[in-house]
């Protein structure tokens, strides 16, 4: 009734990421008859993600960060584990590229969504780290980015429950 141009899935695609959940999920995905748009999360790549977890969600489901336009919207599909845990190499290749596309997404002007599966906070911007949230030092530093660019919104799952902010300011 809605008639989406596409949907997209906030991660945790599966509860455990192995090839019988896999191909039950791309089952499912190949019914859906718009885009698809699909964010890793904790249970796709790992609480702690690394090499072996990471190559087996790229091979299995495809990139587990990049961005699409559609109607001169722009959209930042990023993996929050590689926000939420240290991983070396991963890590900091993941957060180069966000800054690198967020500026290419922004000089066209048009509206930036984010998307990830980790929400930024689950109450408060000052909160303290938990299991649902983002360490306070990598949150001060996206909400800066959010705030000196477009970003109109940023999209997340984890929480299994509907959590709505609104945050201007720092």
């Amino acid at each position: 009734a809605l008639n989406p141009d596409f949907v997209i899935i906030c991660g945790d695609l599966v509860q455990e990421a192995n090839d019988s959940s896999y191909f039950d999920f791309k089952n499912i995905m190949e019914g859906f008859q718009i885009p698809c748009y699909v964010a890793s999360g904790n249970h796709d790549v790992g609480n702690i993600p690394n090499d072996t977890t990471l190559r087996y969600y790229r091979e299995t489901i495809g990139k587990d960060y990049y961005e699409f336009e559609h109607k001169k919207h722009s959209f930042i599909v990023t993996n929050t584990q590689l926000w939420k845990i240290n991983v070396e190499r991963e890590s900091e290749k993941h957060n180069e590229w966000f800054k690198e596309t967020l500026c290419i997404q922004n000089e066209k002007q048009h509206p930036i969504f984010v998307i990830g599966h980790y929400p930024l906070y689950t109450k408060s911007p000052t909160e303290e780290e938990h299991y649902f949230n983002f360490p306070k030092a990598k949150r001060k530093e996206l909400l800066e980015m959010f705030s000196n660019n477009n970003i109109k919104a940023y999209l997340s799952g984890h929480t299994h429950k509907s959590v709505s902010y609104t945050h201007l300011t720092l």
